[in-house]
């Protein structure tokens, strides 16, 4: 007697998916859902890619054929590579996800469990091993009760490799379903019923060579859940506690938690284990990034289907939150997932057709449905474990240093940011001059007041929960990571303030006509405000301190053309706004002869900006005697 769980069946399979495509959301998304489908009655039996738009709704990609019923989907914690676990052998598919959740099979695929009914698949928090659980032919069979096959992943191409051992039998244990890998990567959990006709749930828990991958298991094992018929498992990220679905048709639904020993991976039930469930059937659990709280599908009653939510107390009770099971209407739920930033759940529904329901997590723990949801999956029905979210990368800060000048606003662009698998929530900014700017968006703007080379440092945060719970470099609850590496990352550029504004002169102002004096005028000064009581003045104004140059050039006629001949220049260090500068009719000692001249003054300030010339016409009298 197997023990599989069905869903209901219906049809207009096509139209439905068809239409899902025409109302997808089309905003650029960088997060990745995958679900498996089982195709039962006629479906395709494939895996259907989601992108994962900025308000959690889910936008369907190409679906994937994959054959030999599919069950159970993990992804490595970079995000690199897809794993899919068949009911029939061969037993397990490998994929490389491209860009837009694309798969394109790894070579060697489809590689061999060396056993049957595989159902349960996890990758290590490490991404170097993949775990499965094949179930085996039938209860109380002991040529077949089931075993645990363990490959090597090759970090190049995705290629799988039976490690020495592999697959493992498990000591106890037969029909072995679930199965989770602690947060520290030091054992594996399978879940499974007692051998004979009890139906007592049990973990079995083996303890994982580093080097070698070789799996053996630890002493008491296969541990007691007090219930019937273990099946889905998931570990706290914290690695101290398991939580197990005890999943009995006729009676005993429950949840068990039990503590773990981390050192020996011993299992023990916390006080009240196993707590009764808000609904029956805890076929798919997930736990937050915090590990505050489990999601379990389950079944209301009648034909009643739903998510029930539990709070997790520091002892490890569970309680379940008002309105659990919340509702998926009569669509049974396999698999759930919960997004790296801990707000929505994605649960995977056999029916016909097939959906992704898709929900907000509220502070207080209540579900509402996301835009849209449920989200066809172009396929029809699934078996267990079907679900899992491209795990949150660690940011890539990126951005570009425009030309800055001084005094003018600057806005730096930080929009090639990625966050593979995720987005980037919080954008934090050093400008280098003692300013900063916290949570400043991607497209900040900046003023310097001081020439110079600024260090600009960008932080970016992604969207892995503020509080969630890492070990060793990863968020993890047993079976693919929901955060991979530091939630932050910061990048340094160095932005150079110019002046590259040239001055402007205004104003400019002299006698239209007057004699020399007898005193000279210096060649180079600082222009003052001091009288003169024979000659003029020069009038003018600068938009900013400025070395000024005053050329004067006697006018001269050639036949019909006017030229202008130079005959010498003044030089002053003028200031911002108005100058004054007194000219006597000499440049130096040397008296300009009586004609008509023209003033061309230029100023130029310190960076080498150099202004407009402005002009201005005036006559030299004869000295009178």
């Amino acid at each position: 007697m197997r023990r599989r769980f069905s869903g209901v069946v219906g049809s207009a399979l096509a139209l439905a998916f068809a239409l899902s495509l025409a109302v997808s959301p089309s905003a650029h998304a960088e997060g990745l859902l995958f679900a498996s489908n089982a195709g039962s009655l006629g479906g395709i039996e494939s895996v259907t890619p989601f992108s994962v738009n900025g308000d959690g709704s889910l936008a369907a990609r190409k679906v994937v054929r994959v054959g030999d019923r599919p069950e159970g989907v993990a992804i490595t914690p970079d995000a690199r590579f897809l794993y899919v676990v068949t009911d029939v052998s061969p037993g397990v598919r490998g994929y490389a996800i491209g860009p837009g959740g694309a798969l394109t099979e790894v070579p060697g695929s489809p590689f061999k469990s060396e056993g049957i009914n595989t159902t349960g698949v996890a990758v290590a928090p490490s991404g170097d091993r993949l775990f499965v659980t094949n179930r085996g032919t039938a209860l109380n069979n002991a040529a077949d009760p089931g075993s645990v096959a363990v490959y090597d992943i090759d970090p190049a191409s995705g290629a799988l490799t039976p490690v020495g051992g592999s697959p493992f039998g498990v000591t106890g244990l037969e029909d072995p379903a679930g199965i989770a890998v602690a947060p520290d990567g030091g054992h594996v959990f399978v879940t499974g019923d007692a051998a004979g006709v009890t139906f007592d749930p049990r973990v079995a828990v083996f303890e994982i060579d580093p080097g070698t991958g070789f799996l053996s298991q630890v002493g008491g094992s296969p541990f007691a859940t007090g219930s019937k018929q273990a099946f889905p498992i998931v570990v706290s990220p914290d690695g101290t506690r398991v939580f197990v679905g005890n999943v009995n048709l006729i009676s005993g639904n429950s949840i068990s938690v039990l503590d773990v020993n981390r050192e020996t991976g011993a299992l023990s039930p916390v006080p009240g284990s196993p707590f009764a469930t808000a609904g029956s059937a805890p076929v798919g659990l997930a736990l937050t990034p915090d590990g505050s709280r489990l999601l379990s599908g389950e079944r209301g009653a009648g034909f009643f289907r739903g998510v029930s939510v539990y709070d997790i107390s520091a002892a490890g009770a569970l309680t379940s939150i008002s309105g659990s099971p919340f509702s998926t209407e009569e669509r049974e739920v396999r698999g759930a997932a919960v997004s790296a930033d801990g707000h929505r759940v994605y649960a995977m529904a056999s029916a016909e057709p097939g959906v992704v329901v898709g929900f907000s997590l509220a502070g207080g723990g209540g579900l509402t449905l996301l835009p849209g949801s449920p989200y066809p999956t172009g396929d029809q029905f699934s078996n267990n474990f079907p679900i899992a979210i491209a795990p949150t990368q660690t940011p890539r800060p990126d951005f570009t240093v425009p030309t800055t000048d001084l005094g003018n606003p600057t806005t730096f662009d930080a929009s090639a940011t990625r966050v593979d698998g995720g987005e980037a929530t919080r954008f934090d900014w050093d400008f280098g001059d003692g300013a900063t700017l916290v949570d400043g968006g991607p497209s900040p703007t900046h003023t310097y007041g001081a020439l110079g080379t600024y260090r600009v440092t960008l932080t970016v945060r992604n969207d892995c929960a503020g509080d969630a719970i890492f070990s060793g470099g990863t968020v993890f609850t047993g079976q693919t990571a929901l955060c991979n590496g530091p939630p932050t990352a910061t990048s340094v550029k160095t932005v150079a303030v110019v002046d590259s504004k040239a001055p402007v002169v205004n104003g400019l102002a002299i006698a239209r006509r007057f004699a020399p004096s007898s005193k000279p005028t210096a060649r180079s000064a600082v222009a003052s405000g001091k009288r003169v009581r024979r000659g003029t003045k020069i009038r003018y104004s600068l938009s900013e301190a400025a070395r000024t140059t005053i050329v004067f050039e006697r006018k001269s006629k050639a036949g019909r053309t006017k030229r202008f001949k130079r005959v010498g220049a003044l030089t002053r260090h003028g200031k911002e706004g108005k100058n004054v500068v007194p000219f006597s009719g000499r440049i130096g000692r040397r008296a300009l002869s009586p004609g008509r001249y023209r003033l061309v003054v230029t100023a130029a300030d310190a960076s080498g900006n150099t202004s407009q010339p402005k002009r201005k016409g005036f006559s030299i009298a004869p000295a009178p005697h």
